[in-house]
């Protein structure tokens, strides 16, 4: 529940259920997940060791990587976001001829292609000699996703697979 609800609305945070645009979805990833995630310090104010670094000369504590804002729980490894992407279709009007829409999210129109950074058509090679963030991964046979799937608006489960990131386990990586 702490990555999900807003713990700063001041900063512009938001809760995850109330995103309906991309700029939404920038402020929540900025302000609510990543405050929520990679939290600097502990609940009495005193600001989160690394591990390895001395441990405070006042008090007797270490800290750890993965614990979450209100540490009541840690995550159990590095944060991994999936996207799920569509291909415009072509969607001429009389102001635009070439115009293109973005359709609602369907197998016929799911995006696969390989993507550089900024969502630039790449080369495979050139994505990976990059380190390009995003990468397509088809619908995992493991439990990756499978624990964490999404309703859609339509009811229906959105299907396994999509463009995955894996953050660090600092807010710095």
């Amino acid at each position: 529940n702490v990555i999900l609800r807003s713990h700063h609305p001041d900063m512009g945070a938001l809760d995850f259920y109330s995103i309906s645009n991309i700029t939404q979805m920038e402020r929540y990833l900025e302000y609510t997940f990543m405050y929520a995630a990679y939290t600097t310090r502990w609940y009495n104010d005193f600001e989160i060791l690394e591990m390895g670094e001395e441990v405070n000369s006042t008090h007797d504590m270490k800290s750890w990587t993965y614990w979450l804002a209100d540490f009541n729980g840690r995550m159990m490894g590095p944060p991994l976001l999936r996207q799920l992407r569509v291909k415009p279709k072509p969607c001429g009007n009389k102001v635009d001829q070439k115009a293109n829409c973005i359709p609602a999210y369907s197998t016929k129109y799911k995006d696969t292609d390989v993507y550089g950074v900024g969502w630039k058509t790449a080369l495979y090679s050139e994505v990976m000699k990059n380190h390009s963030p995003w990468k397509f991964t088809e619908k995992d046979t493991g439990t990756t996703f499978a624990l964490f799937r999404l309703y859609g608006q339509s009811g229906k489960f959105y299907e396994l697979g999509g463009y995955t990131a894996t953050l660090g386990p600092t807010r710095h990586d």
